[in-house]
């Protein structure tokens, strides 16, 4: 029973066991609490395969070394972060490369001329990183179509209450802040769907309904 995942767990258990299945969109969370962590929480709801600190990992950003990068006390901003951090982890996955390459490369720098040369394709950056946007979209059509919309896009219950320490002790996670920052940068609607013109942009016409995806 268990080896189905938590979702399925609690469904065939029942008595209110939901409340402790702590997924997105049927992926447990992993290691990274996001009751701490506004930007990684905003990448959990809406990763297209539910709670995965590699789509993208943004933990860190916000809490690790002397200066953090994201300030975890706000919300502004996140949802371009997690836009981009999306769209090169859809390119690193793409290549097969493990994301510890940012230790000490670069995707654009480093990783695009060693692409390159092994294919012979001569990518320029901005088609080099419009795959990774063309990619993003694609799944999102995929998981739209298979019936996983915007309204799956969002945290369990137990991890919006607030933390009794850290540097969010006190404030509740507030994900309905941050959606339609993250619609609007990635060029979808008010229901997270992708419009005509954002897929025809990414010749993903395709994809749209009625399309021959």
């Amino acid at each position: 029973m268990l080896a189905n995942g938590v979702r399925a767990a609690s469904a065939q258990i029942g008595k209110g066991s939901g409340a402790f299945a702590m997924h997105v969109k049927g992926l447990e969370i992993p290691a990274y609490d996001p009751r701490q962590s506004p930007a990684q929480a905003l990448a959990y709801a809406v990763s297209d395969r539910g709670a995965c600190h590699l789509r993208p990992f943004l933990y860190g950003s916000e809490h690790f070394g002397n200066s953090p990068r994201l300030d975890p006390g706000r919300y502004e901003g996140k949802a371009a972060e997690v836009r981009t951090g999306q769209e090169r982890a859809a390119l690193t996955d793409s290549l097969g490369i493990c994301k510890f390459y940012v230790y000490g490369l670069s995707l654009t720098k480093d990783i695009l001329p060693l692409l390159n040369a092994a294919t012979g394709m001569n990518l320029a950056q901005d088609e080099y990183l419009r795959i990774g946007e063309r990619i993003n979209n694609l799944t999102r059509m995929f998981n739209i179509r298979e019936g996983v919309d915007g309204g799956a896009d969002r945290l369990p219950e137990r991890c919006l209450e607030p933390l009794p320490s850290g540097k969010r002790a006190g404030v509740p996670m507030d994900i309905g802040r941050m959606l339609p920052e993250y619609y609007h940068e990635c060029g979808w609607d008010e229901r997270g769907v992708p419009t005509a013109e954002k897929l025809l942009s990414l010749t993903l016409d395709f994809a749209m309904p009625g399309g021959d995806g």
